[in-house]
């Protein structure tokens, strides 16, 4: 934009080592590149700015996490069984090599959007690749080894004075690290719209959690049923959001825009369009606030990454073609 205002900011795989590092995570390996593939071949790429992230260090990790888990982390496959039990790097969220670049890369790049909004130099930045909302300050968990969110959320407070983020999360799993590690602040506001059920991953997310201390009524847990529609959840979302957004007056919002709510999610139970997720991402521009735009969870890494290229379209109010373009991954 011209005259000096803000303009919209990405960080999606600037540099090829982000993206190699991204597709090591074993359970979406393809997803982030298909992803960037869609977005040069639309054109939704010349609208924004794509910039390299930085590597997040040991001490950026450590804002948050344990300085005993990153080397945990560090060490990758390396660790004892006992270790790795212990900070669970174990079932769903198992060692692999390249696991520690992958942590870096992830926690950088949503710290690289962070810097952009509060450099303001932009006003709306996105990292698909981050949204770990899950992963704790010595543990993983769900998919997730280091907690992108907690520390671009903790940079927000950090640069900018007197600071008050609102976080909103529409993953169809509960954000239980990013609440757990919010619970007691009052700068910061922590909204979830998920799926809660008796054997349902977290198990975590119930509405009577409101947060405690300072933070008390800092926590909303908003769980929905099982085959909610777009119209249905739009509803809900649009009254809850301003009601949340008039009650604690944010400066910045972070939204964790998982797409495991499509219908065509395997791990997922709501029935939800790439056209609904946009309409709710429409609903937190018009408050025009800083906003920093994460992934998340969504494990048909086809519609996902459709998903994730019609969200993008709408950061910078254009349409997605109707035809797919002919693009690396478009037998997929």
């Amino acid at each position: 934009a011209g005259n000096g205002a803000p303009s919209q900011g990405s960080i999606i795989s600037g540099i090829s080592e982000y993206a190699t590092a991204l597709s090591s995570l074993p359970v979406h390996p393809n997803r982030d590149c298909m992803t960037f593939s869609l977005l040069q071949h639309t054109g939704i790429l010349s609208h924004l700015h794509v910039i390299a992230p930085d590597v997040a260090s040991q001490s950026d990790l450590e804002r948050f996490h344990t300085a005993g888990y990153v080397v945990a982390l560090q060490r990758e496959t390396s660790s004892t069984a006992a270790v790795m039990l212990e900070y669970g790097l174990v079932d769903d969220a198992y060692t692999f090599p390249g696991l520690f670049a992958y942590c870096t890369f992830v926690a950088g790049a949503s710290l690289t959007a962070a810097k952009l909004l509060v450099s303001e130099t932009v006003d709306i930045s996105i990292n698909w690749g981050g949204g770990r909302h899950h992963a704790k300050k010595d543990h993983a968990s769900g998919f997730c080894y280091v907690n992108d969110v907690v520390l671009a959320v903790d940079y927000l407070l950090q640069h900018v004075p007197s600071s008050k983020v609102l976080v909103i999360d529409i993953d169809v799993h509960h954000g239980d690290g990013v609440e757990e590690a919010f619970y007691f602040s009052s700068q910061v506001f922590t909204l979830s719209f998920h799926k809660l059920a008796r054997g349902f991953f977290p198990g975590t997310g119930s509405a009577a959690s409101i947060g405690r201390g300072a933070g008390r009524h800092r926590n909303l847990n908003v769980p929905l049923d099982d085959g909610i529609t777009d119209d249905q959840f739009l509803e809900v979302f649009e009254l809850v959001v301003q009601a949340v957004a008039d009650a604690f007056e944010p400066s910045h919002v972070v939204m964790t825009c998982g797409v495991d709510t499509l219908s065509t999610d395997p791990l997922g139970t709501f029935n939800l369009t790439a056209t609904g997720l946009c309409w709710c991402l429409e609903v937190v521009k018009e408050m025009e606030l800083p906003l920093l735009v994460l992934g998340g969870g969504g494990y048909n890494e086809a519609d996902a990454a459709r998903c994730f290229a019609a969200l993008t379209a709408t950061t910078v109010d254009q349409p997605l073609p109707q035809d797919v373009p002919d693009h690396d991954y478009f037998p997929k």
